[in-house]
């Protein structure tokens, strides 16, 4: 795309190579806090149509010579940003090759560019492919949907589905924009309004079996389906929070400390697998449930006003089935007395858990939000915090939070708002899907 690039000095500013239809970056100023911090303030205004979003590509240079920083050099409006007065924050002390001297003419070059709406992470080679929007709508990916439900704005990639790599060998990302929502509303224990400020990228799928086994080598789960291609499009459903990130006596201990991993463990291997490119983890509990929702506010995430888990809903439920697997919906047998759990060992194609990506997507392209199996979130498990943005729980407890249900609960335990928890080193049906933040 055409777009307005503007450099700024610390006394000077110039913009060029625009038309006048393109969006714009105007009245850039560039200052440092000095005396009272190192911290330099770069203020510019977007112009672009309402709603529209863009990533803002930064360069920094002293006088012609390029500076490197790292990606925790810059804070505020860099990603997904839109129309208005806008902020970064660069912290000068992350500028790799400054190396202590001052920067006499130091100067800031700022380029729109469109965000990317999925990743394509490739488990074998380590290759990120980026996929826009304007990428799906040429048809070159397979079919999408736009207005998935009710109305609810949506660009969904619904042909990622039917490429069997897609849940084995590669593993794809819906970008997450930033937003507001109510957490709990539709009969959860809050109705926060919360912010997730940044945008993220969320896998569409949870982690299967084939995925697990690209990363690590074999498989490691609870069903063992007698038929690979029934195997490797499961999600892979017998773990443990310790087992997969890492636990408190190995010295990780999110929040506290942030986003280090066991290198030896589940997500560790993944990081390595596409060389430490993407920072993969679990979600935070309001992040999950912020994907989850994908802008609704109802009980499921088809935004259905009418949808409920009122008896005589709250076992089997007609807007579930469209969702995902439960208990009621193929998750468990029936023999006509009691309910049974189907043989891991000898389980087929239609018990247990479901393949990754059998039922509707939300209006983000996420599957199996509700149901198939229970989702680790990061957070320890608590009342959250009110009225709090990117909220993160606290630092220690006893069960870490436990999202989305599974193939042996009723329609009740697979809402958007449901909360459940796991003792972080005991196994059971939970799954790992990851997320990453959006960088450079």
């Amino acid at each position: 795309m055409k777009t307005k690039v503007m450099v700024c000095w610390l006394s000077f500013c110039a913009v060029w190579g625009a038309l006048a239809q393109d969006p714009s970056i105007s009245s850039m100023t560039v200052r440092q806090r000095w005396p009272w911090s190192r911290l330099v303030d770069i203020d510019y205004v977007l112009t672009a149509p309402v709603g529209k979003r863009y990533d803002v590509q930064i360069q920094l240079y002293n006088g012609d010579t390029p500076l490197t920083v790292t990606e925790a050099a810059f804070e505020g409006d860099v990603f997904g940003v839109t129309e208005g007065a806008r902020r970064i924050v660069l912290d000068p002390s992350k500028i790799v090759n400054a190396n202590g001297s001052l920067l006499t003419q130091f100067r800031v070059q700022l380029d729109l560019t469109e965000p990317d709406l999925y990743l394509i992470a490739d488990l074998a080679t380590g290759q990120i492919s980026k996929v826009f929007g304007a990428d799906l709508e040429s048809g070159a990916y397979g079919a999408i949907v736009t207005n998935l439900v009710h109305g609810y704005p949506t660009l969904a990639w619904t042909g990622v589905t039917n490429d069997p790599v897609y849940k084995t060998t590669k593993m794809v990302f819906r970008r997450v924009p930033k937003g507001t929502f109510p957490m709990g509303i539709g009969g959860g224990q809050f109705t926060n309004q919360v912010a997730i400020s940044k945008d993220f990228y969320m896998a569409v799928f949870e982690t299967t079996q084939g995925q697990w086994k690209s990363i690590t080598g074999s498989y490691d789960t609870y069903f063992m389906y007698k038929k690979a291609d029934i195997r490797d499009y499961r999600p892979m459903d017998y773990s443990a929070y310790d087992y997969v990130r890492g636990s408190v006596a190995q010295g990780i201990n999110w929040p506290s400390s942030g986003t280090n991993v066991l290198a030896g463990g589940f997500i560790g291997k993944a990081r390595a697998k596409i060389g430490d490119q993407l920072v993969l983890d679990m979600p935070t509990e309001a992040q999950w449930e912020y994907a989850c929702r994908a802008g609704t506010e109802t009980v499921f995430n088809d935004g259905d006003p009418a949808a409920n888990v009122i008896a005589p809903n709250h076992l089997t439920n007609q807007w579930l089935n469209a969702l995902g697997r439960y208990k009621w919906d193929g998750g468990a047998i029936w023999n006509g007395t009691t309910w049974t759990q189907p043989d891991f060992a000898t389980a087929e194609a239609d018990e247990g858990n479901a393949p990754v990506g059998l039922y509707a997507p939300n209006p983000w392209g996420l599957y199996d939000m509700h149901g198939n199996a229970a989702e680790f979130c990061l957070d320890w498990y608590t009342a959250l915090p009110a009225g709090k943005d990117d909220p993160i729980g606290p630092d220690t407890g006893t069960a870490r939070c436990v999202r989305g249900g599974h193939w042996w609960v009723a329609a009740n335990g697979c809402t958007a708002f449901n909360r459940s928890s796991a003792v972080p080193d005991q196994r059971y049906w939970y799954a790992v899907r990851f997320t990453a933040p959006v960088s450079r």
